[in-house]
């Protein structure tokens, strides 16, 4: 391999620049002057893990298989790379690992254009690529350039008479981007709208245990996770609605009944207002819930507009002129999406579950962590997370304790007062503010599966 060339950068070593997004707001830390007041206030963030807990095919793989041998697959760059590198298990089965990826073809694109094997007006670029590809060993770096050259040479001669800019090609693959996510798009709606048109059938027939129930369970863990770490709302409030939910005519009754569990945020015995406030941020794109404040920070399928996108700080480590076009926050900017939601000061409890806790979205929780002043303030965290087949239990808390740890851990070395960013993560353990639990999935579904 060339000793030029050098994989992107993916170390804690860079400050964070948070997100220009519309959607966080952030204001000054408050104080109620009402003190008898009781208040609690909570942030759940979401991820992908919540809809495959809930029985959506969503990983990158269920996509694949589906739509790898379709023609709407046919001459796309970025199926060409992942097909290539997942058949040699380079990929993990998540979408933080595909969007790492584009990271990493943009750099190897980079490295080509610099190198020369790719210069603007030449022809024969197949010729090109099969003398650059033949140089290379069989090292893993080497296997990722060989791919890129070989896709960007594919996308080439099909596209364009003779070899375009750098910044030409990378317009096109964004164009296949766009394509990428409108047909992830209508993979995901197909499944939604089956188990819509479905919604009503386990009320109907409840003997019928071939439907995916995808609307009750996301109620059930959503509600459950909204719930937990308060006390006046046990876990067996929530088992005993469960228990009879058989007697429930249809979805719609259900819903009505098990979001009757906010009557028990109303503390009559102490005649006091005890009042919650619940913001969902969430990286899907499906829409459970319109009821409730949940914003859809990557799009929404019935918007159409779902974006696939880099961190904007990774951009900037790895290149001089970052092809920002590529970056979420470019990409939430340009669909003109409104996106508000706030993120105030003085938020008890931030609930992780389902999210991957990848670099791409490092920004978003850098923000979030900044508007709660996670060092000097109260606030908690907790990361859930659950059993999935194929994966022992405890080699999926290892993975979570590993992500929570580097998550905290690169948040500090944003810190101005560096003692403060290298002792946060052990703060946080010490008080007692930092809890990484699982949710009892199969106790809370045990009912519907």
């Amino acid at each position: 391999m060339d000793s030029e060339f050098q994989l992107p950068d993916f170390s804690s070593s860079h400050i964070f620049t948070p997100p220009d997004l519309p959607n966080m707001q952030i204001y000054p830390r408050k104080v109620s002057i009402v003190e008898y007041e009781k208040s609690f206030n909570q942030l759940i963030i979401l991820g992908n893990g919540f809809d495959l807990a809930c029985g959506l095919k969503s990983t990158y793989r269920d996509f694949f298989d589906y739509i790898l041998y379709k023609k709407e697959a046919e001459n796309n760059y970025w199926y060409f790379v992942f097909q290539s590198l997942n058949s040699r298990n380079r990929l993990n089965n998540n979408w933080t690992d595909i969007e790492r990826q584009i990271l990493v073809e943009l750099k190897n694109i980079e490295f080509l254009y610099k190198k020369g094997i790719f210069k603007k007006g030449e022809l024969n670029v197949r010729s090109k690529a099969s003398d650059f590809v033949n140089s290379l060993s069989e090292s893993p770096e080497d296997y990722s350039l060989r791919v890129t050259a070989l896709a960007a040479a594919s996308a080439i001669q099909q596209h364009y008479f003779e070899i375009p800019s750098k910044k030409e090609l990378q317009t096109h693959l964004i164009k296949k981007i766009l394509l990428l996510e409108e047909h992830f798009c209508n993979y995901l709606n197909e499944q939604i709208e089956i188990e819509q048109s479905h919604i009503d059938d386990y009320f109907i027939n409840n003997e019928d245990k071939g439907q995916n129930n995808y609307f009750i369970k996301s109620l059930i863990i959503e509600y459950f996770i909204l719930t937990s770490k308060i006390p006046s709302i046990p876990l067996e409030k929530i088992i005993s609605i469960l228990e009879k939910i058989k007697e429930n005519g249809s979805f719609d009754s259900f819903f009505n009944q098990i979001q009757g569990i906010n009557q028990l945020f109303l503390d009559d015995e102490d005649d006091e207002i005890e009042i919650i406030k619940n913001n969902i941020l969430s990286f899907n794109y499906t829409e459970s819930f319109k009821d409730l404040n949940i914003r859809n920070i990557h799009g929404a399928l019935s918007e159409g507009n779902i974006i696939f996108g880099i961190d904007y700080d990774r951009l900037k480590v790895n290149f001089e002129q970052p092809p920002i076009e590529f970056s979420k926050s470019y990409r939430i900017l340009e669909n003109g999406r409104s996106t508000s939601m706030n993120i105030s000061s003085d938020i008890n409890i931030i609930k992780f579950y389902g999210h991957g806790l990848g670099e791409a979205d490092y920004s978003y929780f850098q923000a979030i962590f900044d508007s709660v002043d996670l060092y000097h303030s109260n606030t908690k965290i907790v990361f859930y997370w659950s059993d999935y087949q194929g994966v022992e239990k405890q080699a999926i808390r290892v993975e979570q304790v590993k992500n929570v740890t580097k998550l905290i851990e690169e948040y500090g070395t944003t810190f101005t007062n560096k003692d403060h960013g290298r002792n946060l993560l052990t703060k946080l353990q010490l008080e007692n503010r930092l809890q990484i639990e699982e949710i009892p999935i199969e106790e809370l579904l045990q009912y519907v599966n």
